[in-house]
């Protein structure tokens, strides 16, 4: 075997070796990314799943303190509306407990996005007083944003909830909520949740 032969053989497994590195680069990197979704789909399951139960509990009960918030069930269209990224806020029942009899069955629950982070507040009680910060959970990350609406008595879909703050509509919920959900690859998942018990 001359030089030259050894030259070009060399060569060739150069090349193969790039291809089959490059090949396995990419292989590695369509691995991660195809984990990564599925980590993103399994948060996005457990948050949908949490939604639903929190809103099958949601109860016409409003605070009496503070005043401000002396409403059943409060929800915007999105984020924008309010200063702490608030998207709903709402009585929770389902609390009972036969060990303890001092747990208070009902507590205040919001839904919050943030700095592209949704996360659930919860407050221990109904009636609190204006300083309590409630318990601020994160649930999931990289989400562009949050549209909600919200179903009327007449069957019609309304942007902000109550829609007029009159006593009687201060207790209303609605019937349901829509929910659509954006993440940052621009991934849109829509859901609809009954707000009470299943009708």
């Amino acid at each position: 075997m001359t030089l030259l032969e050894v030259l070009i053989a060399l060569v060739i497994f150069i090349i193969i070796s790039a291809a089959g590195y490059s090949g396995l680069q990419q292989g590695i990197a369509v691995q991660n990314q195809l984990q990564q979704q599925q980590q993103t789909w399994r948060k996005i399951d457990a948050l949908v799943m949490l939604i639903e139960l929190d809103l099958e509990q949601a109860k016409a009960i409003a605070p009496r303190v503070p005043l401000w918030d002396a409403i059943a069930f409060r929800g915007y269209s999105n984020e924008g509306a309010e200063s702490f990224g608030e998207l709903i806020k709402f009585t929770r029942g389902g609390y009972q407990s036969y060990l303890r009899s001092n747990i208070n069955p009902f507590q205040r629950t919001a839904y919050r996005l943030r700095e592209g982070v949704l996360y659930r507040v919860t407050w221990p009680g109904v009636d609190l007083p204006e300083y309590e910060q409630g318990i601020e959970s994160e649930l999931i990350d990289n989400i562009q944003g949050v549209e909600l609406k919200y179903l009327a008595e007449n069957r019609r879909w309304v942007d902000n909830w109550p829609l007029r703050f009159t006593p009687e509509e201060s207790l209303s919920v609605p019937g349901a909520v829509e929910m659509t959900i954006i993440t940052a690859n621009d991934l849109s998942i829509k859901r609809v949740f009954y707000v009470g018990p299943p009708k």
